[in-house]
């Protein structure tokens, strides 16, 4: 994989392990038609979902291999086009693997926007069935869903490919236009207030109430990320680096749960001050026997009374 892949488009808190050597294929290694092209596989490094299919000559994967942008021929237009030359909606390839036969490829990428020239998300989205089947028979639903309704990075990638839609085609009107033309100061103040009322519904509301909250929260977290350049995949690759150490032992969380500050390591330098105790102001008799050890002058290894 080519420097370009692995230091642009992949956070500096990824560990990837290295393929064996057997394992890596050159491209004279690659079985070309008689064409001389490949078929190629586009699939969202986010969700999985298929997001295109399309064909690749010698200099398109190189010129892949070197950009980290999706780089095909076209066998209408006979020339090598590089995917959002015109649209903007270009993908960064992440990672691009050979098949066991070498005769297919597929590129794992980060989209900026639809892969679909209609606009949608995925190029598939049409169902297909036996002729004269109705609804719900001989095949799924052909209501155009590519994945099963709740599927978090299906919907996210929707999501996602939306708003890219409208940051290059504003719309008079539309919310997300506004939240963008607004930039990233109201896009976070937004974020701030669906958040409040996420915890408002968390304490006070129910189930389903809460799930719409959280819902708009994700919606503006996405709007916020994309006002600044990012996207969800940005935020998985954190998530996944955070997730487990080498030895996979987990290391997800970094935050007090007392304070809620980012937890921090204390200097070596000096050594740390030693929390000082508020003193209790319940009076006994409690459950508990013995001094509470918050009280003033007693042990610390006192008992604790029910008011503390």
């Amino acid at each position: 994989m080519s420097g370009a892949l692995a230091s642009d488009y992949m956070g500096a808190g990824d560990r990837v392990a290295q393929p064996d050597e057997e394992t890596i294929v050159s491209l004279q290694e690659l079985s070309w038609n008689e064409s001389g092209l490949i078929p190629v596989v586009v699939q969202s490094a986010g969700s999985g979902e298929v997001l295109m299919v399309a064909c690749a000559s010698p200099q398109a994967l190189q010129r892949t291999l070197e950009t980290g942008l999706a780089h095909f021929f076209s066998r209408s237009r006979q020339r090598l086009w590089c995917k959002g030359e015109t649209s903007g909606h270009y993908l960064h390839v992440l990672e691009v693997r050979a098949d066991c036969d070498g005769d297919a490829l597929l590129y794992r990428v980060r989209p900026e926007g639809p892969a679909c020239h209609t606009g949608r998300v995925s190029c598939f989205f049409r169902s297909v069935r036996p002729a004269g089947a109705s609804e719900g028979e001989g095949g799924p639903p052909s209501d155009g869903a590519s994945a099963p309704s709740g599927k978090a990075g299906h919907i996210i990638d929707r999501l996602e490919g939306v708003i890219a839609d409208r940051q290059a085609n504003p719309k008079p009107g539309s919310y997300t236009c506004q939240l963008l033309e607004g930039g990233t100061s109201l896009a976070a103040r937004k974020l701030g207030e669906e958040a409040v009322e996420t915890a408002v519904a968390a304490l006070a509301e129910d189930d389903t109430r809460l799930a719409e909250e959280a819902a708009d929260v994700v919606y503006h977290l996405l709007v916020l990320l994309a006002s600044r350049g990012l996207c969800w995949s940005d935020v998985a690759r954190v998530l996944e680096a955070r997730a487990r150490d080498g030895g996979g032992n987990v290391v997800f969380a970094t935050a007090s749960f007392y304070s809620g500050r980012p937890w921090r390591r204390p200097s070596t330098s000096r050594p740390t001050p030693r929390a000082r105790r508020r003193p209790c102001t319940f009076e006994p008799p409690w459950s508990a026997p013995g001094p509470c050890y918050r009280s003033k002058g007693s042990a610390s290894t006192g008992a604790r009374c029910g008011g503390c």
